[in-house]
């Protein structure tokens, strides 16, 4: 199968239109915005709900999540010592 891109009405990759080609699905690292609905729960209760995650996407990882402070319930949350780290 073979898409022809300037044939297409619109090409969206989660809620954004892409306005000049799709990107390479084999080497990326894109985030976008997107409408689902995302929910985090811990030990049976939700810390977050969101209609509004930005997805980020890298080459060989799985999706990852991005929620709105406002969507998580922080007094729900407590410190921890586990640290990430990113170049």
């Amino acid at each position: 199968m073979a898409f022809y891109f300037d044939r297409m009405d619109r090409w969206l990759e989660e809620d954004e239109e892409i306005v000049v080609h799709p990107r390479d699905p084999h080497h990326r690292i894109d985030v976008r915005r997107s409408a689902s609905r995302v929910t985090v729960a811990v030990a049976g209760e939700r810390v977050a709900e969101s209609t509004r995650p930005r997805i980020l996407f890298e080459t060989g990882l799985p999706p990852r999540f991005d929620l709105p402070r406002e969507d998580v319930r922080a007094d729900r949350l407590e410190a921890s010592d586990t640290t990430t780290r990113c170049p």
